[in-house]
């Protein structure tokens, strides 16, 4: 009994004296990151979806029946306006041409003795003009002639890229058969449809970006190059066409784009990062530092919103402190430690920069 009443006694000292006692050491307060609150522009865009179409496209025709006499070209082959695709045995037009070429000659020359006769009082001016009459009639049937020459030529009607075909020389081609295709792709359009609401943003020569899923890394740049007269009524939406340059080949026709329109005013609001907010029911806050870095919770009321930033509408002004990074870690009106300046790559960006290549607040063409 006596050894259990000191055991008691040893322990109660050891809690009461700090020589026994160890003391514990106190928590440190949590890192965190600080934003300022600024005012920015929030980019937003409304995103449609369209077909590409090339700018030029034709299918290709030769004027008249006949067998192939020279394929000059290849299919997918690149050409320029004019350059000639294929000719047509024209052998029976040449020679039609020289026998008009001749008979023509031979009438001039009649219509000269004619005229000299006249001149002698040796002939009837009737003659003369019966002579003149024949001479012209041989030349214009001799460029009609001409004219039908031409058509044995199949030429490119503009710079393009032909599709394939499987003719071969010494084949028959009729004049209602395609030889090949032919399309412009140096320019590409797109169609795509704006919302009434929209209509105040659409001018032509408005630039327009364009995302394809075959290229995911790229952002794509064209202007709005026709604006429809009349709107869908029954979809309240505007038919629009963008014109976009695809010099670099990477687009083809026929490929499904996005196109992004940018749909905000530019004017300025406060913004803050959207993962600074706490959101609890239908209650929206963030943690505001005071001049102690302690965490002040403060209820905000939020506006337009992007994947990155959040617009403030009430709750907050230009140059508050509010906690970015280390906000689970962070308790209300408890003290925080706020790191120095981040480093450029940790930075958060603004708005601008963040939404540059169309990020804003998206919305899908319910077409």
């Amino acid at each position: 009994m006596r050894s259990f009443s000191l055991i008691t006694t040893l322990l109660v000292a050891t809690q009461l004296n700090p020589v026994f006692a160890a003391e514990r050491p106190k928590r440190p307060p949590p890192a965190v990151t600080a934003y300022e609150v600024k005012a920015a522009s929030l980019p937003q865009s409304y995103i449609s979806t369209g077909t590409l179409v090339a700018n030029q496209r034709a299918e290709l025709h030769t004027q008249i029946n006949g067998r192939i006499a020279k394929l000059h070209v290849a299919a997918g082959d690149q050409v320029e306006a004019g350059a000639p695709l294929i000719s047509i045995d024209a052998r029976s037009a040449s020679a039609e041409i020289r026998r008009l070429e001749s008979q023509l000659n031979l009438a001039r020359q009649q219509l000269q003795r004619q005229r000299s006769l006249v001149k002698k009082a040796a002939g009837a001016a009737e003659r003369v003009d019966v002579q003149v009459a024949e001479v012209e009639g041989l030349e214009a049937n001799l460029q009609i002639a001409r004219l039908a020459l031409e058509g044995y030529e199949l030429t490119a009607p503009f710079a393009g890229v032909l599709g394939s075909f499987d003719w071969v020389e010494g084949g028959w081609i009729a004049s209602n058969e395609a030889f090949a295709t032919l399309d412009d792709t140096t320019q590409l359009k797109v169609n795509f449809d704006i919302p009434e609401r929209f209509l105040r943003f659409i001018e032509r020569g408005r630039e327009v970006e364009v995302g394809s899923a075959a290229w995911p890394e790229h952002r794509f740049t064209g202007r709005i190059s026709l604006i429809e007269a009349r709107m869908n009524a029954e979809r309240a939406t505007l038919g629009v066409q963008a014109q976009i340059d695809n010099s670099a080949k990477l687009l083809r026709p026929g490929m499904r784009v996005s196109v992004s329109l940018r749909v905000d005013s530019g004017e300025e609001k406060l913004v803050v990062p959207a993962r600074a907010l706490i959101h609890e029911g239908d209650r929206t806050s963030v943690l505001r530092l005071d001049a102690d870095s302690k965490a002040k919770p403060a209820q905000v009321e939020t506006g337009q919103e992007t994947s990155e930033w959040v617009e403030i509408v009430d709750g907050l002004a230009v140059g508050d402190q509010i906690i970015d990074r280390g906000l689970v870690k962070a308790r209300p009106n408890r003290p925080v430690k706020v790191l120095g300046e981040e480093t450029p790559r940790d930075r958060p960006k603004s708005p601008e920069q963040g939404e540059s290549q169309g990020e804003g607040q998206r919305q899908r063409s319910k077409s």
